[in-house]
């Protein structure tokens, strides 16, 4: 009788701790999946707070720093939106594309090209005066065998009226880790 009464408590217990145990890597597994994957609703409302009530500003890149580090073997995304200051409502597009790599760097110009996996560009994109376009997000793709670059790739956003003519440019630094 004593023999089980303790086996039966045992069992209660060890359920429990599994039940728990369960649930708690539920938690860390749902909760750390690395960066933060915003929507483009999200980012476009992060970037109209963070620019909100600044004149004058054509070209919004998020995230503000410029820089991202990504790992080897991972993803990871910068956004950026458009904001038309003339007074005609007008056309643009957008080309994102290596403009330097630094030299410490073991890869080649058209290596860096394709890491880019989508947003590389984008055309006819209609904006009122004062209109603010969506957040065009790039997704940039580190293969598992890229080496290190810790100096950084440099990508140029370059946004054109549709006449062809430049209209703004900005910068985005990736890191290889």
């Amino acid at each position: 009788m004593e023999m089980s009464v303790g086996t039966i408590v045992t069992i209660v217990l060890l359920m429990s701790m599994l039940v728990l145990g369960l649930i708690l890597t539920k938690d860390i597994f749902s909760g750390a999946t690395g960066a933060i994957k915003l929507t483009d609703q999200q980012v476009t409302k992060q970037i109209n707070e963070i620019y909100a009530g600044e004149d004058g500003l054509k070209l919004i890149v998020y995230p503000q720093t410029r820089k991202i580090e990504i790992k080897q073997g991972k993803s990871d995304e910068f956004a950026f939106a458009i904001s038309n200051q003339g007074q005609d409502e007008k056309s643009f597009y957008y080309k994102v594309e290596v403009s330097e790599i630094a030299d410490s760097c073991r890869i080649s110009e058209n290596e860096a090209e394709n890491l880019i996996q989508l947003g590389r560009s984008k055309d006819n994109i209609i904006l009122g005066s004062g209109e603010m376009s969506i957040a065009f997000r790039t997704r940039i793709t580190i293969p598992e065998e890229m080496p290190l670059c810790k100096g950084g790739i440099r990508y140029a956003i370059n946004v054109f009226e549709g006449s062809g003519s430049p209209y703004k440019q900005s910068d985005m630094d990736i890191i290889i880790k």
